[in-house]
């Protein structure tokens, strides 16, 4: 048999794998598909046909979720007001609006030299998602 990335044989389990995109084009009579399937059935008369799950991975959450601009600009007033001149010419948001800068910082680099500036707020948020995790 045809070695394909459509179909899977596993020995192990008597099946074979196939994908969800295979099995839809197989089920129209002629197709190619349809053929590769014909055959493997023929090739593996005692075997299951199993349609394989193709869940995308979870994408990884943001551990520092809710950390916006603007909370980073309140938590920067309230505590440090020094530093909102640098945190808003990172935005690219001088205070002039004449001054206005056409680049500014990625959101994660503004986040890191935030995070660095305030090492409570990054404890804050490391605890937080240890305590989800346990949870």
């Amino acid at each position: 048999m045809e070695i394909t990335k459509e179909i899977y044989v596993n020995y192990e389990g008597h099946a074979l794998v196939i994908t969800k995109a295979f099995e839809k084009k197989a089920r129209l009579y002629g197709t190619k598909e349809f053929e590769k399937l014909a055959k493997a059935r023929t090739d593996f008369p005692t075997y299951e046909i199993v349609v394989k799950s193709t869940q995308k991975k979870k994408k990884s959450s943001n551990p520092y979720s809710g950390l916006t601009y603007n909370y980073m600009e309140k938590y920067i007033t309230a505590k440090n007001k020094d530093l909102l001149k640098e945190f808003n010419i990172m935005r690219g948001k001088p205070e002039n609006e004449e001054d206005a800068l056409p680049e500014k910082y990625e959101y994660r680099e503004i986040q890191k030299w935030f995070l660095e500036k305030f090492p409570e707020i990054k404890a804050f948020y490391e605890k937080r998602n240890a305590a989800k995790k346990s949870a």
